[in-house]
């Protein structure tokens, strides 16, 4: 009889069968890739140099975080479209090691579609990052990124007489710091009522003060004027009682009326009364009268 197990019909053929008989069946073979010659592993090199290359140029001269992020995607891209040729490529004997830090190079896109992380906290002048710190952050995430992937690659192929060109963006610029300065003496905001009294203001200093007379908010003073350090100044035209602020700091942005680094703000515990003529010491002297409170940013 004939065994049947589970649907499958069992049929063994002895040695010896005649025609139509099965044989031995010959081994399947595949055909061996030979490595590439140095000067066909070179031109792999160039025209990865020549691809990648125009895209760091963009990364250099980019003006926004924007204008980066759609540079670093497009990278990216082109970093897994040479991944799936490098994959295909069999180097050179010599060049083996190069090569796997090549394929680890192409194969790093994936960090290049993290966006950085930038800095975005209000330093103490009560100021948040603009672009001017984006740019050179982003800029330099990138750059880190890429020499990180690169580390070690051009030495490896200088050992065998290849070249893979400069693929690192350059380091990003820092802005040179401003230290913009009103004159001393300038009524740098005035609104409100007019009056007859004054403050004269003595800052013996090191540093300039923007000196407020204040009814209400110190963000909307009645007047505010410049002194720079170890000079005096008068604010004139003042009426009504009022409070005295007092902020000090480099570099005074007359948009903002503010300094933008190293800032301290201070108020007069004190009112002034709108019918006297006042003098007042911003630094601490022997037998002074008046006392200060420290404040957050206005």
């Amino acid at each position: 009889m004939i065994a049947v197990v589970a649907g499958v019909l069992v049929v063994v053929a002895g040695c010896g069968a005649g025609e139509g008989g099965g044989g031995t069946t010959p081994p399947s073979t595949s055909a061996t890739v030979a490595a590439m010659s140095v000067p066909e592993y070179q031109a792999v090199l160039t025209g990865v140099e020549q691809a990648v290359r125009p895209l760091i140029d963009r990364i250099n001269s980019a003006g926004s975080v924007e204008d980066l992020a759609v540079v670093r995607e497009e990278l990216a891209k082109l970093l897994e479209a040479k991944r799936a040729e490098i994959d295909k490529v069999v180097p050179p004997a010599a060049a083996k090691q190069a090569h796997t830090r090549l394929a680890a190079f192409v194969a790093g896109s994936a960090s290049l579609r993290v966006a950085p992380k930038l800095d975005t906290e209000a330093n103490e002048c009560g100021i948040a990052p603009g672009p001017e710190v984006h740019v050179p952050q982003a800029k330099r995430y990138v750059r880190t990124a890429l020499y990180t992937a690169l580390t070690g690659v051009a030495e490896e192929l200088d050992k065998q007489n290849l070249k893979l060109g400069n693929l690192i963006p350059a380091e990003p610029e820092t802005p040179a710091e401003q230290s913009r300065q009103a004159k001393n003496g300038e009524v740098v905001h005035r609104s409100g009522p007019k009056g007859r009294a004054r403050l004269e203001i003595s800052n013996d200093g090191d540093g300039d003060v923007a000196v407020s007379a204040v009814v209400g908010k110190p963000d909307n003073p009645r007047a505010t004027i410049y002194v720079r350090a170890k000079s005096k100044a008068t604010l004139s035209s003042l009426a009504g009682t009022y409070e005295v602020y007092f902020k000090t700091g480099t570099d005074w942005d007359g948009k903002r009326r503010g300094f933008t680094r190293d800032c301290a703000y201070q108020k007069f515990d004190q009112s002034f009364s709108g019918n006297a003529h006042w003098q007042i010491t911003l630094t601490p002297v022997i037998g002074g009268n008046a006392s200060t409170t420290k404040i957050p940013a206005f």
